[in-house]
This record gives C-alpha cells, structure tokens and sequence, in this order.
C-alpha cells in the first residue's frame, strides 16, 4: 500500500490526547493505520519537539470496532464491517474533521 509519512504542527484546544503514541486503526474497503505520536505545549512557538513514528504492534488484543472511512466528503461513512484491535487499543473511536489548506 501507500505509505505517506507527515508531521504536523499547529494549534490544537486542550482536550486533545497529549502524550498519545501508538496506533489509530481503519479497516473496511480502504484499511489504513495512522501510527500517531501526540505532543503539546502552551507557549508560544514551543513546538519544536523531536518526534519518532512509533513501531506498528501486530499483537491482537481482541476487542473489535465498527469502521469505515470516506476521505473527502461530508456523507457519513457506513461501518460495514468490524476491525479487530490491537495491543494497546482499547477504545473505538469516530473521528470527523476537515482538512483546509490555504
């Protein structure tokens, strides 16, 4: 598959998972993994970290998740299959947003 690495810097508001690193997991027609590694601060320009892409964990942990995923649209996407997690995930999650680059 395709394998896009990012870093990405900005302006988040306080309710965001500081300090998250590991997996966040898609499965459905277009699976992806987004291997994550959150940090914040509070000052100004103070985001200057150095950052590793945490290494992808193939340990099972059993739990499943509903999921799908519609890149580029404002339709709901419909979870037409379940994604088992992995080793430290143990939540499911939706997550919606829009990217606006200028």
């Amino acid at each position: 598959g395709v394998v896009s690495h990012s870093i990405v810097k900005g302006c988040v508001t306080e309710n965001i998972t500081c300090g998250y690193v590991g997996n966040i997991d898609v499965g459905g027609t277009n699976p992806a993994s987004l291997k994550v590694n959150i940090k914040c601060c509070d000052g100004d320009n103070c985001n200057i970290f150095n950052y590793e892409i945490p290494e992808e964990s193939e340990k099972i942990q059993g739990k499943t998740c509903p999921t799908c995923i519609n890149l580029n649209s404002n339709e709901e996407c419909v979870a037409d299959t379940n994604i088992v997690c992995r080793e430290k995930e143990d939540l499911c999650y939706t997550y919606v947003g829009t990217w606006r680059y200028k």
